[in-house]
């Protein structure tokens, strides 16, 4: 308790206007309150007094105490009759069926797809044609190449002056468009 009055205490000097709660308890309940509440329920409530209180369903004696005797044997002796022929026959066939069928759907979507790739690589139109036979007459630039580095000593030759007159005689302002020839 002594801890709690120096916490009140240090309380109350910080904000000296609130209402500080005292040592007493504040709330109380009067003598035989729970005695009489479930009276007071029942009375308060108007359900109640419509419906009554008696249960409108009744277990009949001993049912759970037999139960689990009668769930036993009623599956006992359902395991042990045979098969009714009454019974729907339900086919296996299509479960059967359907990975035979799921594989072949993709047999033939991967065989129509190499036919179309391979026919297309075979030369499937005269502009691929033409454009392998250009890059294959000319020659690819790379460092190791004798015309890559004789191209670089010629560039590094040149002046500003003799470049900026390149770039002039032969910059225009024109937009140059590229007009294929006919390829039928």
């Amino acid at each position: 308790m002594e801890q709690r009055d120096h916490i009140v205490e240090e309380l109350k000097a910080w904000a000296p206007d609130a209402r500080w709660p005292g040592k007493d308890m504040p709330f109380h309940v009067p003598a035989g309150y729970f005695e009489a509440l479930p009276e007071k329920i029942l009375e308060q409530t108007a359900l109640f007094s419509l419906v009554g209180t008696d249960h409108p369903y009744e277990v009949p004696a001993g049912y759970f105490e037999r139960l689990p005797e009668q769930l036993l044997a009623r599956t006992r002796n359902l395991s042990a009759e045979e098969p009714s022929s009454s019974g729907k026959i339900v086919s296996l066939f299509f479960r059967k069926i359907m990975p035979y069928a799921a594989a072949a759907l993709l047999g033939g979507v991967l065989v129509t797809g190499a036919f179309i790739f391979t026919d297309q690589r075979r030369g499937g139109s005269q502009a691929s044609t033409e454009l392998s036979n250009i890059t294959a007459s000319h020659t690819v630039l790379s460092p190791e190449n004798d015309l890559y580095q004789d191209i670089s000593r010629k560039m590094q030759s040149l002046s500003d002056d003799e470049i900026n007159r390149y770039l002039e005689e032969n910059t225009s302002t024109e937009t140059l468009e590229w007009q294929p020839e006919e390829l039928n």
